[in-house]
């Protein structure tokens, strides 16, 4: 298995370059997420599962 530094280098600089911003938006995007309440939060409501496949999952 290739580390991400041999990774890294075989890509051209453009393509790294572009493999940088994605994950630094993507942390960006993840920071913002953890800070948003679900609705069930917001009613007052915790959310159970009894397993994670009755957890909605949703792609917006």
């Amino acid at each position: 298995m290739r580390t991400i530094q041999e990774i890294l280098d075989s890509m051209s600089p453009e393509l790294r370059k572009n493999a940088i911003q994605a994950v630094e938006e993507s942390r960006i995007f993840a920071a913002s997420l953890a800070h948003i309440p679900s609705p069930s939060a917001l009613n007052g409501k915790a959310e159970t599962f009894d397993s994670l496949s009755e957890m909605p999952i949703s792609f917006a």
